[in-house]
């Protein structure tokens, strides 16, 4: 009595619809486990998105975070240049490290800096997860 219908599905389903991001992700990098490859110059585009979006947002909390985002933007650059100057093996184990390295700096994002949008650092941690163990993957 006092309970409408479908509160317990709602209910049950709640958790799954806040982490839409993370779900969303994980059907996009799906075909990641089939193929595994991601082109190597992506690096240089994972390392400049948080800056990107902190610029055209306006949205860093100062002038230091900012310097970090980019001084992170160009360590990725370089990775991405060493890795296409690298032998394959070598150049798999840059992006998959590059990948996985930029999983941590999403948290970072979603926990300390919130100058993105909390579901695209969600969601880019995911595929960050993703493709970075299937780059492993091909590469071992």
């Amino acid at each position: 009595p006092g309970t409408r219908p479908g509160s317990a599905l709602r209910s049950a389903l709640a958790p799954v619809a806040a982490r839409w991001p993370s779900l969303g992700a994980l059907l996009l990098t799906a075909d990641q486990w089939i193929d595994g490859s991601v082109p190597t110059v992506l690096l240089a585009v994972l390392g400049a998105e948080y800056l990107a979006i902190g610029v055209v947002r306006r949205s860093f909390a100062s002038w230091r975070v900012a310097a970090w985002q980019a001084a992170g933007a160009l360590v990725y650059l370089l990775a991405t240049l060493v890795a296409l100057q690298a032998d394959p093996r070598t150049a798999g184990l840059i992006v998959a490290t590059g990948w996985l390295l930029h999983g941590v700096w999403d948290v970072a994002v979603l926990h300390r800096t919130p100058f993105a949008w909390r579901w695209f650092a969600e969601a880019c941690l995911v595929i960050d997860i993703v493709v970075g163990v299937a780059t492993l993957w091909v590469v071992l």
